[in-house]
């Protein structure tokens, strides 16, 4: 029985996180924070994701209308990165578009104790 609960917890967590977008009223903080949640509760049940498909998971869950162009530039990059080194450039480039005046439909702030 528990082993079909674990089994259910996975394909529900898998699912959400092969899902997962980007909504415009969430912050880049926020959105940041649920991915990682989505990995942590996965990584607790013993299912790892290695760092290649966690950063195109990532990049997928980004607004590609806005992202499209970076994103495309930055994947001759990501051989060897972790996903805590390939947010950190995204979280620039969010607050580089906002900036320029571009994606200004999502909130680009993170966690002032971060």
């Amino acid at each position: 029985m528990h082993t079909s609960n674990d089994k259910q917890h996975k394909f529900f967590l898998l699912c959400r996180l092969y899902r997962f977008d980007m909504s415009p009223n969430d912050s880049f903080f926020d959105h940041e924070r649920t991915f990682d949640d989505f990995v942590q509760s996965l990584s607790a049940i013993s299912k790892m994701i290695d760092s290649e498909k966690l950063i195109m998971l990532y990049t997928n869950s980004l607004p590609i209308e806005i992202f499209s162009n970076w994103i495309q530039s930055q994947m001759a990059f990501i051989d060897n990165l972790s996903i805590t080194e390939f947010k950190n450039p995204a979280y620039e480039e969010a607050l580089h578009l906002n900036i320029a005046g571009v994606g200004q439909s999502f909130r680009v702030k993170r966690d002032p104790n971060c």
